[in-house]
């Protein structure tokens, strides 16, 4: 029994061997990958401060000029959009002024007719069909006219140059002097009217009425009695 045992002790023993001939030869890989490391990194050569310094010159000089070109954009783009500014403003009434040239046109076959013609009637109809071809352009400019007539005086809309006596409520519109235009929601010109301020003193309205109808009754008494007379 023991003869068989010293074999199987004998082959533990070179298993044992054989590992620890492994670790032994893994742990030599291990230094040698380590001293190669530290030779690579040994070999790589330090940059100097003059390196350094050319690089940080490089990165300056290349954020100034990203700089120099925003700069330009932004120059080229405000001056574009000046330029635009003054040519939308050179032509902006162009549309308008292509509208009110045929205006323009029958205004001036209107004072020739008037001219040649003394027919007043036919005069006053093409001045009529002339105002309506300019209320037709104002229209399609989205100008339209101010109500002001009967309507409440509003300071926003109406400028008022005289207070009148008039049966009408106190600050309604009696009279229109002159025509207020509005473009869009915008006032372009007041209407100039004038506004009632109501009677002056009602009461005494009131009684001056009824005296005039005492004074008339009085006459028609009056009348009644000579024709009584007369017919005596």
């Amino acid at each position: 029994m023991l003869e068989e045992q010293q074999p199987s002790m004998e082959n533990q023993s070179d298993v044992t061997e054989e590992k620890e001939t492994d670790i032994v030869e893994g742990d030599e890989d291990t230094v040698v990958n380590d001293e190669a490391a530290e030779s690579e990194e040994e070999s790589e050569p330090t940059p100097s401060v003059e390196d350094e310094i050319e690089q940080l010159k490089s990165e300056y000089e290349a954020k100034i000029d990203q700089m120099l070109r925003t700069v330009a954009e932004y120059e080229n783009a405000k001056k574009r959009a000046i330029r635009d500014k003054e040519e939308f403003q050179k032509y902006a009434v162009e549309s308008v002024i292509k509208d009110l040239i045929p205006v323009v046109d029958s205004m001036n076959r209107a004072i020739k007719a008037a001219k040649e013609s003394t027919d007043f009637d036919a005069l006053h109809e093409g001045i009529q069909l002339i105002q309506k071809q300019i209320h037709n352009v104002l229209e399609r400019k989205n100008v339209s006219i101010i109500d002001a007539i009967g309507k409440n005086f509003d300071p926003n809309l109406h400028e008022a140059i005289a207070q009148v006596e008039s049966d009408l409520p106190v600050n309604t519109i009696v009279e229109e002097f002159q025509v207020g235009y509005k473009l869009n929601d915008r006032v372009l010109r007041a209407s100039m009217v004038s506004v009632s301020e109501g009677q002056s003193n009602p009461e005494i309205s009131e009684e001056n009425t009824k005296e005039d109808k005492k004074n008339t009754k009085e006459t028609e008494e009056l009348s009644a009695d000579k024709e009584d007379t007369t017919d005596e």
